[in-house]
């Protein structure tokens, strides 16, 4: 585990940690508060707290602010030599070829070859504002509309036969469908 040794003066009492509590037998809580070359006593606190105040707390900013500095054991920095080697391997692994090996020769591409599209009917809507439901008389009308207007046409339409037709559409909305069944219960 990384020694935190404190490098700035502090106060007369040290450097202090508000986000790190000390317990003492009395029952009461204080700041933690270390003086200039000393280190932090971690294994007072609990592991959670430490990583906590390492992640968004005094000790981070402290470290940041270099008032702390974060010392490793010989063991632990083999530790994290081996990692970040390890990583610039991976990096090196999946490095993106150079802007050189990456340029084709121009001479030799062949032109991209168009591809077919497929020609589908054409759909024109119809003008929401100008829809009048005794105009739709077939399915194709129907398909026209907006999806509003669908289900509108469905709550309001007297014309069971043209209903019972749209039953039978496999690409009508769930919605509509029951929309459709439960008018045609009413009519």
């Amino acid at each position: 585990m990384p020694r935190y040794r404190v490098m700035v003066y502090g106060t007369h009492d040290g450097l202090a940690f508000p986000d790190l509590l000390v317990k003492y037998t009395s029952g009461l809580f204080y700041e933690l508060k270390v003086k200039q070359g000393e280190c932090i006593p971690v294994e007072i606190f609990d592991s959670l707290d430490i990583r906590k105040s390492l992640l968004t707390g005094s000790l981070k900013k402290a470290i940041e602010s270099g008032a702390v500095k974060v010392e490793y054991s010989d063991l632990e920095q083999k530790k994290r030599k081996r990692k970040q080697r390890k990583q610039l391997k991976e990096l090196q692994i999946t490095k993106l070829p150079s802007v050189e090996e990456e340029q084709p020769d121009l001479k030799k591409e062949e032109p991209p070859k168009e591809i077919p599209q497929q020609k589908s009917e054409e759909i024109t809507f119809v003008d929401d504002k100008d829809v009048n439901f005794s105009d739709i008389k077939t399915v194709e009308d129907f398909s026209k509309l907006s999806y509003f207007k669908k289900t509108s046409f469905a709550k309001q339409s007297k014309n069971k036969d043209l209903l019972t037709k749209l039953l039978k559409q496999d690409a009508l909305d769930a919605h509509i469908k029951n929309t459709i069944i439960f008018h045609l219960s009413e009519l």
